[in-house]
Formats: C-alpha cells, structure tokens, sequence
C-alpha cells in the first residue's frame, strides 16, 4: 500500500540571478540565525558554547586585521559590525563556491519553499519576544527615579527613546500587540503574507528609530528587516498588481511542492515542538522581566529622591553653592544596596548602599573607590523631611533632606486632554 502524495506541476527554470539570490540568502541567514532553535534543547549549552568559540576567535582576529580595531565583549557594537561583516563575507564566498558545483541546476523551488518556512517561524519568534517585552513593559518601563530628575537635555538620544515610549502603557499595549499580532500571522501559511506586511510595517519604523535614535540594536534590526524582505519577494509581481495597476492578485499554491501527507504532519509537528515551546518562553521572559523592572514588592529602606537643605562637616555649615564640591546636593536611593549621590558641582557618585532599617544605621561605599565609605545614622520624620549623620572619611558630617514627592511630576500625573 503505497502512501498518498499529492502531484504538483513541474516548476519553471530560475534565473540566474534569482537562484544566486537565493543561494547568498540561504548561506547568509543561516549564519545569523544559527543555532536556533537548537538552542532550546536541554543540554546543549556546552556545545553551542563551543561554536561561539569560534566567533569569538574570527570576529577579533578580523576586526584587527582588516578594520584595524581590538574588538573586546560579545555584546560591543564593534563586535555585532564585524561579525556581521564576516558573515556577509562567508556568504559571498560561499554563494560563488555553490554556483560553480551547482550551475546546472533549474531551480530552487523546494529549497525555497522549506528554508523560507524556516526563516518565517524565526521572524515569528523574534517578533513575538518583542511583543510580549512591551506588553509586559519590560523593554520600556516607565521612567526611573533618576531618570525623573535628570534635565531633558543630558538625556542621550536612545534614553530620550526609551523614556518616551515607557511613558504611555497604552502605546506600549498597542505597539506590542500589533507585534504580537505579526507573530501569530506569520506562524500559519494561510496568513503569512498578511504577517509579513505587518511585520515590514512594524520592523521599518523600528529601523529607522534605531537609527534615528542611535539604538544599539541597528544591525540586527536590519537584519531581521531583510528577512521580511525575503519572504515578501516572491509576492511583489501580485502585490504590484493589487496595489498599483487595479489588477487582481491571483491566487499562489501554498505548496508548491509535492509532499507526502505524512510529511505534512511532520512539519506540522515540528512548528508545535518549536514554537510552543518559543511561546511560552517568551511569555514567561516578558512577564518576569516585567517583575524585575518594575520592582514588584515593598521598596528598599530609605526609597526615594532628596535634596540636602543643610550640611554641615565638622560642625561648619558648608553653603548651597555651584563652587561648593564637597557639599552634597541630591541623593537618590530607588535600587536595594544602591544610591546616588550628587554633590553641588552636579558629580554623580554611585554608591553601595546597605540600611539596617530595624537599628536605623547604614554604610555608602563608592563603587569606584571602596576607601570612599560613609558610615551614617539616620531618622525620619513626618513631611518628608530626614537627617543623616555620621563619618565619611574621617570627617564628621550631618544632612537635612527634604524628600520629594514624587506625585509632583508632571509625568506621574498622567494628565489626558481630549482636545
């Protein structure tokens, strides 16, 4: 008994340039996404491990040789270029290698059809992370203590993005769910074509925000931008149709090549075991993300933002003045074991915080300089207001703090006009 295959029409001959194309896309994606989904299996950690290795002996070693840069850490921008680079290069010559053994063939048809596949549930996963990130706003949390206090125009162009979109939860709903949604179209071959027009929409202006905002991620996000491109190719003679001559758009074999059923529900099974899982984790990455940034819990002992109003060292009141260095200006503590402090010549000092709430005493110590130690007593009293004292490098200093509140920033207002 022989297993049921259904017949397709014999495929036309490519052209040369469309299967060097497809040969240079096959070569090049599958060095960006390597190893994925591999690297979900349990287990393998060791062995892919072995195989950034390799990177990281190539990336380096190009960087110096033909850039003339020591590329130092995998998540440094010049590490991302020149691999990016290597990769392209890799591509071409491998694609020039593929066409001289494989001149004869007609077409790349089935190729085609199961890389392209491949390519469509990656993007479907990329996108879908991003999604639930702001869904759960944990890519785009709302402004920080720090961030509140710090004027417009110390904000870098990626900080200023970044405090923009963690602003509005609604836009972060929006945006991320109309990422979700291109996830969710892409995963079904019926509605891919509808994903990945969503997915371009989403992924240009994502692009040229990257770009824009100089956002560390402009590579890959071009990367994943080209793959959309891939996808869509084969249907731009259709869409050219629809859009731009008023023509209809004929319909297309979703499987153009002949394939036993049980291959079907092979297939079938494989994109469940890939992207259950991919789902899932993305969820739970997002949802506990989003617990970390936002600090679910009680806040850590002396949460908040301070201005010192008095300051005294060794008895001698030292003056609110720009000149005044040695004079404390702000403390922020919104972190455990963390604050900041800022004295009157606008230096950010980043401290080591540790608070006995019980005893009311605590030590700061520079994250820079562990000899730079402050160890205080403190008490707070009603209104905000706070005193600490005690020695800070041989030094006897006291300071009155007047806590701010926080409900008197115009963001944490969250004022809606209809006008």
């Amino acid at each position: 008994m022989t297993e049921e295959k259904e017949s397709k029409p014999s495929p036309y001959p490519w052209a040369m340039n469309e299967k060097i194309a497809l040969r240079f896309c096959v070569l090049y994606f599958s060095l960006l996404i390597f190893p994925w989904p591999l690297n979900f299996i349990p287990g393998t950690e060791n062995l892919f491990d072995h195989y950034n290795d390799i990177w990281l002996k190539i990336v380096p070693w190009v960087g110096k040789k033909l850039f003339l840069v020591d590329v130092e850490g995998i998540d440094s921008s010049k590490y991302f270029f020149v691999q990016t680079f290597s990769a392209l290069y890799m591509a071409l010559v491998g694609t020039a290698l593929w066409s001289v053994i494989d001149k004869s063939r007609e077409n790349y048809q089935k190729l085609h059809f199961y890389f392209a596949s491949f390519v469509r549930i990656y993007m479907a996963f990329e996108i879908l992370t991003y999604g639930f990130a702001k869904i759960f706003q944990s890519q785009f949390p709302f402004p920080d203590l720090e961030q509140l206090v710090e004027p417009l125009g110390n904000f870098s162009p990626m900080q200023l993005a970044w405090a923009y979109m963690g602003y509005s939860p609604a836009y972060n709903y929006f945006t991320g769910g109309l990422e979700v949604l291109a996830g969710l179209l892409l995963i079904s071959r019926k509605t891919s074509m509808a994903g990945t027009l969503l997915y371009l929409a989403i992924m240009i202006n994502v692009v040229m925000m990257n770009f824009c905002f100089d956002i560390v991620v402009k590579i890959f996000s071009s990367e994943l931008t080209l793959m959309g491109i891939f996808m869509l190719t084969p249907d731009l003679p259709r869409l050219n149709n629809l859009f731009f001559h008023n023509k209809d758009a004929e319909a297309i074999d979703l499987y153009p090549v002949e394939q036993h059923k049980t291959v079907k529900l092979i297939q079938k099974g494989l994109k469940i075991l890939i992207l259950g899982p991919c789902f899932i984790y993305n969820f739970m990455i997002g949802y506990n993300k989003a617990n970390e940034a936002h600090h679910e819990g009680p806040h850590p002992p002396l949460y908040g933002i301070y201005y010192a109003d008095d300051f005294s060292k060794n008895r001698k009141t030292l003056e609110p003045l720009k000149t005044n260095c040695g004079r404390w200006y702000r403390l922020i503590v919104q972190y455990k074991n963390y604050a900041r402090l800022e004295n009157m010549c606008s230096k950010k000092i980043y401290m080591k915080l540790n608070v006995d709430s019980v005893h009311k005493t605590g030590t700061m110590i520079n994250s820079k300089d562990s000899t730079d130690i402050f160890r205080f007593n403190y008490s707070v009293h009603i209104k905000g207001h706070m005193i600490m004292w005690g020695i800070h490098n041989f030094d006897t200093i006291t300071i009155g703090f007047t806590r701010v509140n926080q409900d008197s920033f115009l963001l944490k207002k969250k004022i809606f006009h209809w006008e």
